[in-house]
């Protein structure tokens, strides 16, 4: 297994445990704060991971490339929101909305501070 793979498996894992630590740790100080992250854990967990197993598929090294995946997942499922009101059984919720948003902000976030830190090793000949 490639050291990026590793590296972004770790990613992953980190991301689910943290997705569910959050899902299931009451904000005692702002409900509404904790009513938002109640409401779209699955959008803002959902985005990170979907990325990472797309960058893991496409074997991508390049960071730039990573965050572009990272925007075209998001993009995905923004798109799905949207297509929902077509649905006769789906919910339009634009919280999910801002949940895919602040997971395409939390996962490069993550991306650039693995760059930052070196722990993304590029191949030769990569930007």
């Amino acid at each position: 297994m490639r050291t990026n793979n590793k590296v972004l498996i770790i990613c992953l894992l980190t991301l689910g445990i943290v997705t569910l630590w959050i899902d299931f740790l009451p904000f005692a100080t702002d409900k509404e704060i904790y009513n938002f992250v109640e409401g779209s854990i699955g959008n803002i967990g959902g985005t990170g991971v979907a990325s990472l197993l797309f960058m893991m598929i496409a074997g991508e090294t390049r960071v730039w490339r990573m965050i572009i995946i990272g925007g075209m997942t998001a993009a995905g499922f923004i798109l799905y929101e949207f297509l929902q009101i077509l649905l006769p059984w789906g919910v339009f919720d634009v919280l999910d909305i801002y949940g895919t948003l602040a997971g395409l902000l939390i996962i490069t976030v993550l991306i650039l501070s693995l760059h930052q830190t070196k722990l993304l090793i590029r191949k030769a000949g990569s930007e």
